[in-house]
């Protein structure tokens, strides 16, 4: 049927790299970037290590009550700051991308919404306005993700010591 199946191979094999270094980038797996996340800074990441190292200091002291005063207050000041912190990047990051989605002129915003509202009135929920600021967050992050994993930026790093990942949820 196909005379020419190594040429066609060699197509389907230069397609197949293209499209995978367009969607997904190699990074060097390390302890250190493991599991990391897009809104934790280096500040965010030296506050969440020192309140570790308290931890440990008053895992050895545990009858020192000044030191378990400070570690509670430092503990939740630093949660407080962590979640701020998170709620301006991812918010700052939605801005941008529903801008974008603006610009591009595609309808997925509308459809969506759309739907959502079709959703609520054939549940009959109600809608107050939580409800209405967490659909509408959902919605931002389903945007985003669509986004994100549509122009992704490939750093060039050795094959040998990368593995690839694909895209994915910062959030």
């Amino acid at each position: 049927m196909c005379e020419d199946v190594g040429g066609a191979f060699v197509q389907f094999d230069e397609i197949l790299k293209n499209a995978v270094n367009k969607l997904t980038k190699e990074l060097p797996v390390r302890a250190r970037n493991k599991n990391h996340k897009v809104w934790i800074t280096e500040e965010l990441a030296r506050l969440i290590k020192s309140k570790n190292e308290m931890y440990r200091r008053l895992k050895k002291d545990p009858h020192n009550g000044t030191l378990e005063d400070e570690y509670k207050n430092f503990r939740n000041r630093g949660v407080n700051l962590i979640k701020t912190t998170k709620i301006i990047i991812t918010d700052h990051v939605l801005r941008n991308k529903i801008n974008l989605l603006k610009r591009c002129g595609t309808g997925l915003m509308k459809l969506q919404i759309e739907r959502n509202v079709k959703l609520v009135q054939s549940k009959k929920l109600k809608a107050n306005t939580r409800n209405l600021f967490t659909q509408r967050r959902k919605l931002l992050i389903f945007s985003t993700i669509i986004i994100m994993t549509s122009k992704i930026k490939r750093p060039k790093c050795s094959p040998s010591m990368t593995h690839i990942h694909l895209q994915t949820q910062y959030f």
